[in-house]
Order: structure tokens, then sequence, then C-alpha cells
């Protein structure tokens, strides 16, 4: 990292997304868990408190004994969460650091609904099932679009054409994300509508090239239902080429940003994926099952992805991990804030030195919805305010971008 390190993006950054985020997203998404789950009355009065404390209230340490049993969380995950909370305890949660704010708000959701309560009904139900449930089984979602994505393959000429078609669809299946529900509406229909011109920086050739020669894949998920079918469809074609590849999922231990993957969910979607109908979707899916029983296609959990840190911080076990990887692809919005500490770096500044501490070479796979670029020079990023003012936020550009990472394994 530099030395004259620019400020963290915050809550209180007047008119920001940030701000935004803290006074309607937020608020909203307690407003919907409390309409789709058959929760207590008081679960329902301590999430209203929640909503209530995001507006006028401080930051307070959840992880009292009244409030958490400690057995659910390893040590150095609850050390890691009283250490950051101990930074920020008592501002008002409209003065901090933006990342904090958002991870510490869904680990309170989950405590005031019940989801670490074993005496509660909710115990371990994750609150947003239906929605993502919506998704993965609704005639547009993600098993209609998965079978889009194999008619598409069927008219590639070559591997290269396929690999980058593939890339293309992961990208911009991260559009639909369920926490921002304004972008998520009717974004498959535009997913490959605009094409290459709305990528910003494309290093889809040279990541093409590099994803032929690699033996192991790691991908960092985002979102579940279409957007985890997109990489599922990537992640076969990979390990379909020659050799004795493996790909390796890393996916969230708690449920987090509405439509974040966990295990659960993507074995519920391989498990959907294998039952369609349609020939060419359950075929896929069993492709996919049979890999996992090889020992070739590997679904993770670890705390960190839940976590308050940035990626220049990652438990040593995990680093370890991610560094015997030939090539870590980070799919979503959250993942690249977390690769540049969700700070306010000019827009001209440089992936390589900011994140070039990075265990191996990544790639990022990003659609924009939030305040935070880098690699663009100003006169393009003038250009794209004239356009469209809102051009880093609704969803609508995104960039692929590949950091080599020289001495990698």
């Amino acid at each position: 990292m530099k030395i004259d390190l620019p400020p963290y993006i915050s809550t209180g950054d007047p008119g920001s997304f940030a701000q935004h985020t803290l006074r309607k997203r937020l608020p909203r998404q307690i407003n919907e868990v409390i309409a789709r789950n058959s929760i207590s009355e008081q679960a329902e009065h301590d999430l209203l408190l929640l909503k209530k404390e995001l507006l006028n209230g401080a930051i307070k340490d959840p992880f009292g004994d009244e409030f958490v049993p400690s057995g659910c969380f390893e040590q150095e995950e609850l050390s890691v969460w009283k250490e950051q909370i101990d930074l920020h305890k008592g501002r008002p949660w409209g003065a901090v650091p933006w990342y904090f704010a958002e991870t510490l708000f869904y680990i309170r959701l989950l405590v005031d609904f019940g989801y670490f309560d074993s005496s509660s009904s909710m115990y371990g139900v994750d609150p947003f099932q239906p929605e993502k449930d919506e998704e993965l089984f609704s005639k547009s979602g993600c098993l209609s679009n998965a079978g889009r994505v194999t008619t598409l393959l069927e008219r590639t000429r070559s591997l290269s054409e396929r690999i980058m078609l593939l890339l293309r669809c992961s990208l911009w299946g991260n559009r639909i994300d369920l926490s921002n529900k304004s972008i998520a509406e009717g974004a498959w229909n535009r997913i490959l509508e605009r094409g290459e011109k709305n990528i910003l920086i494309d290093h889809s050739e040279s990541l093409a090239e590099l994803l032929s020669r690699t033996q192991r894949v790691d991908i960092v998920t985002d979102n579940c239902g279409t957007e985890l079918g997109c990489d599922l469809l990537l992640a076969e074609s990979l390990l379909k080429m020659p050799g004795r590849r493996a790909v390796h999922f890393h996916l969230k231990k708690h449920p987090v940003f509405v439509s974040d993957a966990m295990v659960k969910d993507m074995q519920k979607t391989l498990d959907r994926l294998s039952c369609e109908k349609d020939r060419k979707v359950s075929a896929f899916g069993k492709s996919l099952m049979s890999y996992i029983k090889e020992g070739r296609l590997f679904l993770h959990d670890h705390w960190f992805w839940n976590s308050p840190l940035f990626y220049t911080d990652f438990p040593e076990e995990l680093e370890t991990e991610l560094s015997e990887s030939d090539l870590v692809i980070l799919k979503g919005d959250v993942n690249y804030r977390r690769l540049l500490s969700d700070r306010w770096w000019p827009h001209s500044e440089k992936m390589e030195e900011i994140a070039g501490q990075f265990p191996a070479s990544f790639a990022v796979l990003r659609t924009l919805k939030s305040e935070i670029i880098v690699d663009l020079e100003e006169e393009t990023v003038k250009a794209l305010d004239r356009v469209d003012p809102r051009w880093m936020l609704n969803g609508e550009r995104g960039v692929i971008r590949l950091v080599e990472i020289t001495g990698n394994r």
C-alpha cells in the first residue's frame, strides 16, 4: 500500500452512495426481511430498533453473551470483529467507513433476526432465502438464463471465443444483485446488449489466454442466482480443458449482502440445474456434480469473506491457500472495493500499485455500483460524466481487469 493513503469512503460523505445506502437501502432491506419471513414479535421489534439506530444511533458491540452464543464464531473471527468495533464504538452510524458499516449492519441484522440464537425458530435460517429462491426458480431467473448462455456457447467457434463469451456473461451476470433492485430489475435483457463498448477496461483477451494454460483457478464469488450460474458455466468450461485442472469456489460463511452466495446456495443451485427439464442445462449441472466427486471442483467458505477486513489483511491460512492458485477471479463490486481498501483513490491510480500485495495473480470482473474506480484517465472520467452522470452507480458499465503478480507459485 502507498504511504499517503486517501480517506475511506464514509457514510458521512454528503450526497454519496454510501450515505444513500445507510439512509435508504439498508432500512429498506430490514423492511423486506420482516415482510418475507415469519419472525417473532421480539425479532421484529429488534429489527425496527436497528432501523432507527442506522439513522440516529451509534455503533455498539453486538457480541456480548446476551446477543451471540460464542460458538457461532471462530475465535479469530470474533477477535477481528471486536477489534474493528472498538475502533468505531460510540460513533454515529452516519460517520464511519462505509464498508465497516455495511458488514456490521448484516451481522447486526442476523443477530436481531435470531440467526445465531439456538433457541430461536430462525436459528440458521437465511433471512434472504425468499429473494434468493425467487431469482433461482423464476421463469426469467437463473435456470432460464443458464439455458440462454448454453445456446450462445454453441455458436462459438474456438476455445478462446468461448472463454471470452463466458467472461462477459460472468461480468454482466454481476448486474443481478438483489441488494440493489433498481439495477437487478430486467438486468439479463441487457447483459450482452451493449457488448464490449461498456466494458471500460477490457483484458478479456489476455485473461482468456492465461486461463487456457492455468491448472488451478480460484473464484471468489459475489451473488448467487444468475451470476453464480454464469460463474459455474465458466468453471465447467475450464474443467473440460485437457489436463487435470481444478476450480476452487470461495463463498460466504454467513448470509450477507442479500444475494451473496454461500455453500448451501451453491449446492441448491447445482441440485436445481441437475433436475432441469432442459437437457443441456441438466447435463451441465450433472457435469459439475461429477467434478466435485472427482475432487476437481471445490467449495470453500471462510469467515474472512464476511469480515470488515480488506485484502491487505488476509488471515495466514487463507493467504497461503490463495497463493497456491494460478489465478484468482474476484467477482463484483464489494471485492473490488476490498482490493482498494474502499478509499477515495484518484481515478488515474493503478491497480498494480495499490493491490500488488495480493497473494496470486488476479482478475476482477465487476459491474460498477459504487463511486470507486481506478485505471482511468481523468479525460475519460470527464467524458463519462458528461454522457451519464450515474455511470459509476447504475451497473451499466463494467471492467475485466487482469493483474499478473510475478513470482506466484
